[in-house]
């Protein structure tokens, strides 16, 4: 074996491969819990990545004697809030997350790169395919609205899209339940569609 894959990055092990580890725990054995806001957390990173880490290992949930007891939300709140902050800043960096949890592992590792293991070809069938769902939905509105989006201004679908946004995230804070409302999925599909007439305007507007 001349290499590993991990999420979608391979590391080669022609040579010695050296990790970094990263603890975003408040009682962490190993560092004191240092490293739990924004800035700590990247200084951190920053420093393993400059020290000539191949990869970096995430922990959230202290294993030393004594330890606070972290349920499942809360180490799954961490891991989050620090693998969105390395994809933003080191987007090639391999990760591997520090979790006893079979869950967590299965639940984080949508942020442990673009697609993980799925390849090109099934994104791009699967991105098509959503984009299909969007037009389709986008077409059963204008009928039922009679294409009201004509008469908007760009700053009103700017407007909205905030407004699904903020649906959105309240939407992920009760974990995806709702009541009379409509799910996540048709949030996303209502600002690709805002997000494309808004384009539309900005062309109109332009001639």
């Amino acid at each position: 074996m001349t290499h590993i894959t991990i999420g979608a990055e391979k590391v080669s092990l022609e040579k010695p491969v050296v990790m970094g580890i990263l603890n975003v725990t408040p009682d962490s054995f190993y560092d004191g819990g240092k490293y739990t806001s924004e800035l700590k957390i990247m200084e951190r990173v920053d420093e393993i990545v400059e020290q000539g880490a191949g990869i970096i290992d995430v922990g959230a949930y202290s294993t030393r004697p004594g330890a606070a007891f972290v349920d499942t939300q809360e180490e799954l709140s961490r891991l989050s809030f620090a693998l969105e902050l390395i994809r933003k800043y080191h987007p090639h960096l391999p990760v591997s997350i520090d979790t006893f949890r079979a869950d967590v592992a299965k639940e984080i590792s949508h942020c442990l790169g673009p697609g993980n293991d799925t390849p090109q070809d099934e994104v791009l069938r699967l991105y098509q395919n959503y984009f299909l769902k969007a037009k389709e939905l986008m077409l059963a509105k204008n009928h039922d609205y009679d294409e009201a989006w004509r008469e908007m201004r760009v700053s009103s679908y700017t407007d909205l899209i905030l407004m699904k946004i903020n649906r959105t995230k309240q939407i992920e804070d009760h974990q995806g339940t709702t009541i009379i409302s409509e799910g996540i999925d048709a949030n996303y599909f209502d600002m690709v569609n805002y997000a494309v007439f808004g384009l539309i305007r900005l062309v109109v507007e332009q001639e």
